[in-house]
């Protein structure tokens, strides 16, 4: 059995990640058997990475990211924070208009249109749908390795464990797999807050909502 394991979906050490999954990958090419892959205690990161790892766990698919954004200052805080992380390259700049295909440049663009869903008294503010994109660098890189990769699994040979502490881009990851049928999912170490009617394999508390993928 092929054995790979993700401990973090982080930008800050994409350079180890993208050497180490491209060498997996490479290592996986060499034999026939099925690959596991483990998300354990898993705190999220970026949402690119997770959908570069499934791509290059099911080549054939190209994914893209539809999102939502809450309206919430801590939502809005925390992207200027990432602007900031990202070397001042504004982070909503990768978020793009669904209907014209026009980035928004900052967060606030992105909330001058706000929309409304309800639940029962409980109304939920927040931006319109938009499409998450990657720069044409990191997606050469992602490429790169996709069109080296030799033996192709198909679903049932692909098995991701993860467990109920694995958070944010986590639940992007393996929510996204099954809804493509890409992998077999299997939630393992019981439920964190104690309620069995609640478990969600890869808890998904997230910034952004309302992913998609796509072939």
């Amino acid at each position: 059995v092929n054995v790979y394991y993700q401990s973090t979906f982080s930008f800050e050490n994409f350079d180890n990640w993208y050497s180490t999954v491209k060498n997996c990958l490479s290592l996986f090419d060499g034999n026939n058997y099925p690959v596991v892959i483990i998300e354990d205690n898993n705190g999220g990161g970026n949402e690119e990475i997770t959908s570069a790892l499934q791509e290059l766990i099911q080549p054939k698919f190209e994914i893209m990211n539809y999102n939502v954004l809450r309206d919430s200052e801590d939502v809005k805080l925390n992207l200027d924070m990432i602007d900031e992380l990202a070397g001042n390259l504004p982070f909503a700049a990768r978020f793009s208009d669904i209907e014209t295909c026009t980035p928004y440049m900052n967060a606030s663009s992105m909330f001058e249109e706000k929309e409304e869903d309800h639940f029962g008294d409980v109304t939920f503010v927040r931006s319109k749908p938009f499409v998450l994109t990657v720069s044409s660098k990191f997606r050469k890189k992602i490429d790169k390795i996709k069109s080296s990769i030799k033996k192709k699994r198909i679903p049932t040979q692909i098995i991701v464990f993860t467990d109920g502490f694995s958070y944010s881009a986590t639940s992007i990851f393996i929510k996204g797999l099954q809804e493509f049928g890409g992998a077999i999912i299997v939630g393992y170490a019981g439920d964190p807050d104690m309620d069995i009617n609640q478990f969600d394999a890869a808890q998904g508390k997230l910034y952004y909502h309302n992913f998609f993928n796509s072939s």
